[in-house]
């Protein structure tokens, strides 16, 4: 057989034009089609199929990857009875996790004690979002504040301060956990003030602080409560109770 046929050149010209699904199925279907008398039109569709799905779960991976998620986070892996037991209505969690908060946006505050699973379900909100081909990213508030100040002065900075802004979804895990340093909090409040004036997607906070202390985390009230105004205004609110899962020594902890 001339080279130009045979399947496995075939596959290999599929690969090095980046068609990986199709080139990873190619001689499997190639030869099913043959011992099933497979029309052209079929075999080709097949081909194209595998490829569309190859895709679509690279590119889930990816989506995961940067938003340091995993698929412990998804929604199979979330515990309804343990969500009661801290005060969460399990109906609410199914209704977000079609991520219609996305499209809104509408931001959505998780508050309660430390322990009582609030992490658990920003990040299985963020990893849902991500399966319906958003960009979610969860980060804990302070270390990403961290990292936008290290970052202020490199030519790194803009390009990591868009990604943020322009998430489809941010999630920010220990909100108002300890007061901000003053040359610090602005990346914060600019970050915030940005996605909400652009309306880029809404902001997933988890926080074990009452919200209307919140302000005293920043250096001064009026920043903290236009803060706190652009986080709240509108907002899903989700109040856990109850003791720390932790201490109960159970799996799913904040």
């Amino acid at each position: 057989m001339d080279q130009t046929y045979n399947p496995e050149h075939i596959a290999r010209r599929f690969a090095e034009l980046k068609l990986r699904g199709v080139a990873e199925a190619f001689e499997e279907r190639y030869h099913a089609a043959l011992a099933e008398g497979t029309g052209i039109l079929e075999f080709v569709a097949g081909l194209l199929d595998e490829e569309a799905v190859g895709r679509k779960q690279r590119r889930f991976e990816r989506l995961l990857k940067a938003g340091n998620l995993d698929p412990a986070d998804s929604i199979e892996n979330y515990d309804d009875t343990l969500a009661r037991s801290r005060g969460v209505d399990p109906a609410q969690v199914r209704d977000l996790i079609g991520c219609a908060f996305i499209d809104r946006p509408k931001n959505i505050v998780l508050a309660g004690a430390v322990g009582t699973g609030k992490t658990k379900l920003a990040r299985t909100l963020a990893f849902e979002a991500a399966r319906r081909d958003y960009k979610a990213f969860f980060e804990n508030t302070r270390e990403l504040v961290e990292t936008l100040f290290q970052a202020k002065d490199s030519y790194v900075f803009p390009k990591l301060y868009r990604k943020y802004v322009n998430a489809d979804l941010l999630c920010l895990d220990d909100l108002a956990y300890m007061p901000f340093a003053p040359e610090k909090v602005d990346f914060l409040f600019r970050l915030v003030f940005d996605r909400t004036e652009k309306k880029t997607g809404p902001v997933i906070v988890t926080t074990n602080t009452d919200v209307k202390e919140w302000w005293q985390f920043f250096p001064s009230k009026a920043m903290g409560m236009t803060f706190s105004d652009r986080i709240l205004g509108g907002a899903i609110g989700i109040k856990f109770t109850g003791a720390s899962i932790r201490r109960e020594g159970e799996k799913h902890a904040d």
